[in-house]
């Protein structure tokens, strides 16, 4: 009889000198382990039910009685199986609650996720990818802000406008330099998108420009002593230099920085909705928190939808460009 779960007592068939366990019965030839004694050099037939216990020969000697080969050779293909399920592929996407956070896989911050992929994700690994976020924030910020702070302080009156056009450049500059260390998100959204965005794009710019206009002459009738920073800069730089620096390079390098960088980190933690929100106060904040924040709020909330839906960029480009432009001709 066993004396515990993984010990036994030996047995003899009846009428026979074969050792076998169970007593009694001797295994067949497919059911059993063969097995001798290395005090007492006895061979026992072991039924395969004992594989990795312990066994005591007549010699009171104990027999370690081995798992079958064949159970090792059929679990390792589902061990290999079992570990590729889990291999991450170069874009991951977590669309659904996992059963366990113990199966979402720990991330680099340069992997290409798609939007609400760490929703789920293991503290460390979000804690990691919202520090990344919030330094490009920062950087993006300081590239549009800093150029501007440097000629308030530093170059006054009409000297500071022709140098705006430099400022700009330098903008574009290091917006283009910080996204390339996130260049995924950054220049994945420069590619083409079906004509009915772009026909859209064109429909919204210039019709969000068509409310911005009375909203901008009220705003002169109420302060009438307040200048008009546009035709300033008509006046000093000329029409074409006007709506190349704010209408053309706005559009391009901002829908990088926000719609393109900033939208598609913040919506792999936060979700689609939650990177579309977030990129717009960071592009409303970016311009000042003037009379104009509301149409920028509004404007930065669409150009993320826009991006979200059509997959692309240029479309979010035609529509800052036209918005910029049209206000530069009818305000100037």
């Amino acid at each position: 009889m066993m004396e515990d779960p993984q010990e036994g007592k030996p047995g003899a068939s009846a009428g026979s000198d074969v050792n076998s366990w169970p007593p009694g019965r001797v295994p067949s030839e497919g059911e059993r382990i063969e097995l001798r004694c290395e005090e007492c050099d006895a061979l026992w037939y072991i039924h395969v039910s004992m594989a990795g216990h312990r066994l005591r020969c007549r010699c009171d000697a104990w027999l370690e009685i081995p798992r079958p080969e064949t159970s090792l050779e059929q679990l390792a293909p589902r061990q290999e199986k079992a570990l590729d399920r889990f291999k991450p592929t170069r874009e991951l996407s977590l669309d659904k609650p996992p059963s366990s956070f113990e199966h979402v896989p720990d991330v680099d911050v340069h992997t290409p996720l798609k939007p609400g992929a760490l929703r789920y994700g293991l503290v460390r690994t979000r804690q990691r990818w919202i520090n990344r976020a919030t330094l490009e924030l920062a950087l993006v910020v300081a590239a549009f802000l800093a150029p501007s702070l440097f000629l308030h302080l530093f170059v006054g009156g009409r000297e500071r406008l022709l140098f705006m056009p430099l400022g700009e450049l330098f903008s574009g500059f290091a917006v283009v330099l910080v996204g390339l260390f996130a260049s995924h998100y950054t220049f994945e959204g420069l590619r083409r998108a079906m004509p009915k965005y772009f026909l859209e794009a064109a429909i919204i710019g210039i019709g969000l420009a068509a409310l911005a206009i009375p909203y901008s002459r009220l705003v002169e009738q109420v302060f009438p002593g307040a200048e008009n920073p546009l035709k300033t800069l008509r006046e000093t730089l000329g029409l074409t230099w006007t709506l190349l620096l704010i209408g053309a390079f706005p559009a391009v390098f901002e829908e990088i920085a926000f719609r393109g960088l900033l939208q598609g980190r913040l919506s792999v933690i936060y979700g689609r909705t939650g990177g579309i929100l977030l990129s717009a106060v960071a592009f409303a904040l970016a311009h000042g928190t003037g009379l104009g924040l509301p149409f920028h709020v509004t404007g930065g909330f669409y150009l993320g939808w826009l991006r979200a839906r059509s997959k692309s960029l240029l479309p979010c480009m035609v529509t800052h460009l036209l918005y910029n432009s049209t206000l530069v001709l009818a305000l100037t």
